[in-house]
């Protein structure tokens, strides 16, 4: 029975019979994804959200003696272990382009400023130019119209308390609505094409199947012609939508990029991942970020090159940090009180010569 016939691999000198093909190992380099998932971070509420920006918020504006919770913890409020677990491999760049909207690169500036901002909610609110509550939009930096003192100067708070104002009076105050982070991105994103229009931009979503919102958000604003128009349009969905004052109040600050709540995006990103900052300076891209990133084949394979890395560069500058070894390099005579000399050398053997030893007697 041959070796071939039992099974046993038969290696001779022959060269065609001894080439074998291995697959090639990936690198950082050559390494393709998988391609990310956004199901789990789309189904968020968008309330939560609000919620907890708005404890940091109030933490960063409160004035007492306490020292109050650190930053760490403040993060760990903000993103908890739940929320990554809830996610697992799945893409939190739906949640990221909320709490850091000055860092999305995928989404162009809106463009809207205080002024633009409180002519439309006061149109999409249907304010009578008379009201007190349009007074108090228009003027937020006025102390005298402004009924909150702890108001006064921010334009997101003056809205969401006339809102709250308005609902306490027809009795339908909203603590939180159902609305999704897929739902507001959406909004955001027919707000985006408003602009992108308007300065004869492509839009990146051709040929994607929307949702039902996002097709009659289209609609809506497609039967406006002035640019206004359409912003008080989609306010006015939001407003049809129930969303709480709370909500409104960090819709406006999306809008103006501004989130106010004391942590920025090196702590966001080192708090969900030690790798997050490394990667944001090679790609300056948070959703690419984010896919890596919920990828754990690539995490495993950059991490590993970042040990490699840093062992390269430890062996590099050896020489400035590490002592020389005397057994290896060092060349040198001493005696000691016990009268032993030695030589050390890398080709030498070690000579002793010691005294003869006297006990008393």
């Amino acid at each position: 029975m041959s070796a071939a016939d039992d099974g046993r691999t038969n290696f001779s000198d022959d060269e065609s019979a001894g080439e074998m093909s291995f697959a090639e190992l990936p690198t950082i380099e050559t390494f393709i994804p998988k391609a990310p998932c956004y199901e789990k971070a789309n189904t968020v509420r968008y309330a939560l959200i609000c919620q907890r920006l708005d404890v940091l918020y109030r933490q960063t504006t409160k004035k007492t003696s306490n020292k109050g919770p650190t930053k760490k913890e403040r993060l760990q409020y903000l993103l908890p272990d739940k929320l990554k677990k809830y996610i697992g491999e799945g893409s939190p760049y739906p949640l990221f382009r909320l709490i850091l909207p000055g860092h999305d690169s995928c989404r162009p500036n809106t463009g809207l400023k205080e002024a633009t901002i409180c002519t439309v909610w006061s149109r999409a609110l249907r304010l009578s130019d008379t009201s007190p509550h349009f007074k108090a939009i228009h003027n937020y930096r006025n102390s005298n119209c402004v009924p909150n003192p702890r108001s006064v100067g921010v334009l997101s708070d003056v809205v969401a308390d006339v809102i709250k104002t308005l609902q306490q009076a027809e009795n339908k105050v909203v603590q939180a609505s159902d609305m999704t982070v897929l739902e507001f991105n959406e909004w955001l994103d027919c707000l985006t094409d408003i602009v992108k229009n308007r300065f004869d931009m492509q839009t990146a979503d051709t040929g994607i199947v929307k949702s039902k919102w996002r097709q009659t958000l289209d609609n809506l604003t497609m039967s406006s012609s002035n640019k206004v128009e359409k912003y008080v349009t989609l306010v006015s969905a939001l407003l049809t939508k129930k969303i709480s004052p709370l909500e409104h109040k960090y819709v406006i600050r999306t809008l103006m990029q501004d989130m106010k709540v004391g942590v920025g995006l090196s702590e966001v990103l080192n708090h969900y991942s030690p790798l997050a900052m490394d990667l944001w300076h090679s790609f300056n891209n948070l959703k690419e970020l984010c896919a890596l990133l919920s990828d754990p084949r690539y995490v495993r394979l950059l991490q590993a090159a970042k040990e490699k890395n840093a062992r390269l560069v430890m062996e590099s500058y050896k020489s400035d940090w590490m002592p020389p070894n005397p057994h290896r390099y060092a060349s040198f005579h001493a005696t000691r009180r016990n009268r032993v000399s030695f030589s050390l050398s890398p080709t030498t053997n070690i000579r002793y010569s010691t005294p003869a030893l006297s006990y008393p007697g």
